[in-house]
């Protein structure tokens, strides 16, 4: 089993709609690859975690880095892992705004998570 983590960010803001639009073909992606998914979307971030045997992964990977809706794709983690923490989800999601995220304990912002994996120090968030 394999992971891949990437941070990127949206060339425009997307609309609930546009979000729904997106979920709904990664679900059809993830179901044919078997690849599950957990993606976070913070008003024109996104963090997502893909799990899979490797070339699924990085087929799926190599369209989301392709898609024009985003740029800045900083690759966290690329690693085989002993087993996929989303099994169940074909496509976990949630959107949160600013404001409801400095409320969660731990919070760090989307720039931290930069700036720390050029520290090479954030694989130890998820492990």
């Amino acid at each position: 089993m394999y992971h891949l983590i990437y941070l990127s960010t949206a060339r425009k803001l997307f609309t609930d709609n546009q979000l729904v639009e997106l979920l709904t073909i990664a679900v059809k992606n993830n179901t044919i690859r078997n690849v599950t998914r957990f993606l976070i979307y913070v008003e024109g971030s996104f963090i997502q975690v893909l799990e899979g045997k490797k070339p699924d992964v990085e087929l799926i990977f190599d369209k989301i880095s392709n898609n024009n809706r985003h740029h800045q794709i900083t690759v966290l983690d690329r690693s085989n892992i002993k087993k996929r923490n989303f099994e169940t989800w074909s496509m976990g999601f949630n959107s949160f705004r600013h404001e409801e995220l400095i409320l969660i304990d731990g919070y760090s912002s989307i720039s931290n998570l930069k700036l720390l994996d050029k520290q090479s120090d954030v694989l130890d968030l998820w492990q």
